[in-house]
């Protein structure tokens, strides 16, 4: 095997000679500002992608909430977009399951293979906190949608755009973006609100 580096969104470790990482589809050369990284928690998708294959049950108590495009890690999209289709079709979720679904729309490959998909149940022990996990998932979400519109609104301001049109703007184009990619509204569960997140990030700093 030759030389391995890590990916610097999903940090799995591949073939230091690509430039694509094949667990999260990550692009090397994709445009970054470096002066912050994208809030964005891989621990906590990777449990809900576990426990959502690991308790069949599990995706009646998240389902109307998340939509693929939330996820931060771009393979634990399309994971969580097989498992949608399949628990809408009545049919067993498992790792199975998942993986043929995968393999049949052409994305098994792109989400790191079967491998990673079994991987995710390891630590998996219970669903009891799913809704814990999840709205961590779409707070960060809605943090990165926040600074991603900032910042086109500060380019728009430098281009020398009326400024009292840009905060109304910023705030519409916010609210379309979390209304399209959330599917009802989520309330904080079992104490996941704010303080959640923070104790979260100390976490996994």
């Amino acid at each position: 095997m030759g030389d391995l580096k890590h990916c610097y969104k999903c940090m799995e470790e591949y073939d230091a000679e690509l430039h694509v990482c094949p667990h999260c589809g990550y692009d090397e050369n994709t445009p970054h500002n470096p002066m912050y990284i994208a809030p964005g928690t891989l621990l906590h998708e990777k449990y809900l992608c576990g426990i959502l294959l690991e308790f069949n049950g599990a995706m009646s108590e998240v389902g109307d909430l998340l939509k693929p495009e939330v996820f931060y890690v771009d393979a634990h999209g399309k994971i969580f977009d097989a498992i949608v289709k399949i628990y809408g079709r009545g049919d067993m979720v498992d790792i199975l399951t998942v993986t043929h679904e995968l393999k049949k729309s052409g994305l098994l490959d792109s989400v790191g293979g079967p491998l990673y998909i079994s991987q995710l149940i390891y630590k998996v022990s219970s669903h009891a906190h799913i809704h814990y996990h999840t709205m961590i998932i779409l707070q960060e979400f809605i943090a990165r949608e926040t600074i991603r519109l900032n910042q086109q609104a500060m380019q728009s301001a430098y281009d020398g755009e009326d400024v009292l049109d840009l905060i109304p703007e910023t705030i519409a184009k916010l609210e379309a973006s979390i209304a399209s990619s959330i599917r009802r509204r989520a309330t904080p569960t079992s104490g996941a609100g704010r303080p959640a997140r923070a104790k979260a990030r100390k976490r996994n700093a």
